[in-house]
């Protein structure tokens, strides 16, 4: 899921470092990772062309699958990482000591010791320890109650569709049809009218795969679990594509997607200059982009925010740079 960018060739600075210069570009891909806009990188290089392409092609499937898994099956593989990061014995569980680690990471403040104690007891744990699938539960438990405080502040907007009872995880079910009706009167989903869909999005959400009823409904936790999924979100798919359009209009009766101080990989005061700032945003889909251009001590010029403490990068460089990325993502027009 952290995977960023898989890009083929000695394109990152650790083959420079590390001056592997037997190795064929078509042999060698970066791997660039991370949660923030400076990323981590993997640089590898293979022993032949043919291995180099089977691995591209391997991690370009894992990471559509990660990046195409429902809501449901992210929250599973995310609690998986949570107690294998503290499960130091492998054992598959987690200590209510090691469980107060991770709440804090679901933004959830626990009032007091014995809560949680208390959803220990509930949820049917030995000793203060929670199996993977209790853990599983116990997590379900706290997202429940507090999507239903949000639901419950919804509650005052009578034209907002309203489940039944809502005090427990499954005290009320929305079945097919009125989910049907639900994405497409109060969410004003197109692709509903097709019920076959409907039928395949509800079934991701269902938390017991063995429950056998002649159509798919689900309890009031699980349909909270799709109204706050990113499945349930605003953005429309269909522009995630761009398609190319008529450039032969004014410049200003297009949306361009533009970068200022683009190479800057923190604050613009202090932080580092650098051309992979640069690669990031072109190969992201940036179409403007902004070089500050400065007389460099041995005349040639270099880029850096003027007047601050920024670092600075060569011109050449970045020219460079954007030579061989900027249409790697969008196609070059006119």
């Amino acid at each position: 899921m952290e995977i960023k960018e898989i890009r083929p060739g000695k394109n990152s600075k650790d083959f420079e470092r590390a001056k592997v210069v037997h190795q064929k570009k078509d042999c060698c891909f970066t791997i660039l990772y991370g949660t923030q806009f400076v990323l981590s990188t993997l640089s590898l290089a293979a022993d032949s062309k043919e291995d180099a392409t089977k691995w591209l092609s391997g991690l370009k499937i894992l990471h559509q699958e990660a990046m195409s898994a429902s809501t449901p099956t992210i929250i599973e593989s995310w609690l998986r990482k949570q107690i294998y990061s503290v499960d130091q014995t492998r054992r598959n569980s987690i200590s209510l000591r090691e469980l107060k680690t991770i709440l804090p990471l679901v933004n959830f403040k626990v009032s007091s010791a014995k809560f949680l104690k208390d959803k220990f007891v509930e949820i049917g744990a030995h000793k203060d320890e929670l199996s993977f699938e209790q853990f599983h539960v116990f997590y379900k438990k706290l997202m429940f109650e507090q999507q239903k405080s949000i639901l419950d502040e919804f509650k005052k907007d009578s034209s907002v569709f309203i489940l039944g009872n809502t005090d427990r995880p499954d005290a009320s079910a929305v079945y097919l049809h009125d989910f049907q009706r639900f994405l497409l009167h109060e969410q004003q989903e197109l692709w509903a009218q097709d019920l076959n869909k409907v039928r395949e999005r509800m079934t991701k959400f269902i938390d017991d795969t063995m429950r056998e009823t002649a159509e798919p409904f689900l309890f009031v936790d699980e349909f909270l679990t799709y109204l706050f999924s990113r499945e349930n979100s605003i953005w429309d798919e269909k522009y995630d594509v761009v398609d190319m359009q008529d450039m032969n209009n004014p410049l200003s009766h297009y949306w361009i997607s533009s970068s200022h101080n683009t190479y800057l990989t923190g604050d613009q005061l202090r932080s580092e200059s650098s051309t992979e700032a640069y690669i990031r945003c072109l190969r992201a889909g940036c179409r403007c982009i902004e070089l500050d251009c400065w007389d460099g001590p041995d005349g040639k010029p270099i880029i850096y925010h003027g007047w601050t403490r920024t670092t600075k990068i060569k011109f050449d460089d970045v020219v460079q740079a954007i030579k061989d990325h900027a249409f790697v993502t969008s196609r070059s027009v006119g």
